[in-house]
């Protein structure tokens, strides 16, 4: 493979690490504010809520046009980010106190994360190494 290939290669795998990562931390937050405080003391939740969904819709995005990235995992990814957003949304929405449903989906969430951040990072690596 050529240098500029693998160049391109780790620029583009970087910025997808960025735009997930992104993604999680902003989400992680918030979640973890709900689970400790209770949705109704969580501030600016909707302005909150509407930035990790505009996180979510720019990783989206960047693999659309990025097309040789798709992989399973960062499709799954973004799926379980989906259903996890849906039911913090609800309990936002609802004032809900329950946050049992909301907690499941964010742990699949989360866990798909962890193969996902280790899988980029592996890949990052080994691209850097052969520059």
């Amino acid at each position: 493979m050529d240098k500029e290939k693998l160049l391109d290669d780790f620029y583009r795998f970087s910025e997808l690490y960025e735009h997930l990562a992104n993604l999680h931390e902003k989400t992680q937050l918030l979640c973890n504010e709900i689970f400790k405080h209770g949705v109704e003391d969580v501030k600016l939740v909707d302005l909150r809520l509407a930035e990790i969904y505009s996180l979510y819709n720019t990783a989206k995005l960047y693999l659309s046009v990025n097309g040789e990235l798709s992989h399973y995992e960062f499709t799954s990814l973004l799926s379980f980010w989906h259903e996890a957003y849906f039911q913090i949304y609800l309990v936002a929405r609802d004032n809900d106190q329950n946050t049992s449903w909301m907690y499941g989906k964010v742990e699949n969430y989360l866990g798909q994360y962890e193969l996902v951040e280790q899988m980029l990072k592996s890949r990052i690596q080994e691209l850097k190494e052969l520059l």
